[in-house]
């Protein structure tokens, strides 16, 4: 069987989770670790891959077992407790509120250790398929 990190497009450097783990139908957990050499390269705060780090994390469950191709749609209610830094690791937790058609929305938690210091409501869209290559509105 292969890695739930098989489904996703990303690769390094723009794959944020290192590890992710299906728990069942609606609940997905990840790990994310940053290294300090990370954040002189990329030039995108650590704070906004974190959340990158949990729709990944999320895709992965929503879009399992597909070859359709989703993206991160909207973010809200985004919260980061303390300043972050590279060379840190931090537990992912999603978990799929709803689905509307293609667009899902996901709450999702990072933890320092036990600490949560970040969550985040999120929607995941998968693109169709009949409209690759056409402008949208």
């Amino acid at each position: 069987m292969s890695s739930p990190l098989a489904g996703l497009p990303h690769q390094i450097p723009f794959r944020a989770t290192s590890h992710i783990e299906i728990v069942d139908d609606e609940h997905a957990e990840g790990i994310f670790h940053h290294s300090a050499a990370d954040s002189l390269g990329s030039g995108m705060p650590l704070e906004v891959m974190v959340i990158e780090a949990m729709a990944q994390t999320a895709g992965v469950l929503a879009f399992r077992g597909s070859s359709e191709p989703g993206f991160l749609s909207a973010i809200d209610e985004a919260r980061i407790d303390h300043a972050l830094f590279g060379g840190e690791s931090f537990r992912l937790k999603v978990r799929l509120v709803k689905s509307f058609g293609r667009i899902h929305r996901f709450d999702g938690v990072a933890l320092d250790g036990e600490t949560e210091f970040a969550r985040a409501r999120f929607y995941l869209a998968g693109s169709d398929d009949g409209d690759a290559g056409s402008e949208s509105t």
